[in-house]
Parts: C-alpha cells; sequence; structure tokens
C-alpha cells in the first residue's frame, strides 16, 4: 500500500480550517489545529498533484500545489 503524507505550515492570519486534496480528487476539510493529511491507497509509480488552500469562513486563499510520485517499488 502507497500512501503520501503531506504536511504543511500556516501563517498567523485568522484561519477556520484547510482544504486538502488531490487533483481531480475529493476535498478534505483539515481543522485550522491540524496541518497533516495522509492519502492513502494510492497507485505505484504514480504522479500525484496535491492541493492545499486555507479557508476563512466562506473564502478560500489561493491554493498551493506540489507534485510527487509514489515509488514503484513496495
Amino acid at each position: 500500500m502507497n500512501s503520501l503524507t503531506v504536511t504543511w505550515a500556516a501563517g498567523d492570519d485568522e484561519r477556520s480550517g484547510f482544504i486538502v486534496k488531490l487533483e481531480n480528487g475529493a476535498e478534505h476539510n483539515v481543522d485550522s489545529d491540524t496541518m497533516t493529511w495522509t492519502f492513502n491507497t494510492l497507485q505505484s509509480g504514480t504522479k500525484y498533484t496535491v492541493i492545499v488552500a486555507t479557508k476563512s469562513g466562506d473564502q478560500r486563499s489561493e491554493p498551493l500545489t506540489a507534485s510527487f510520485y509514489t515509488s514503484k517499488f513496495m
């Protein structure tokens, strides 16, 4: 089983939480004190793009993206 754990740091601005998702995937709401998320059951040797945005009420920040490859070996 391949997994990808994403950890981020947040500034001191007011926020109500975060949105984290894989490109073309479902959004996951993360509370404002948690700055990590693990995606499980990913395909080996596959490129994934992770998107993280800050929520403040109904507004969202400009999303940050990063791409990663899962290992080809298990």
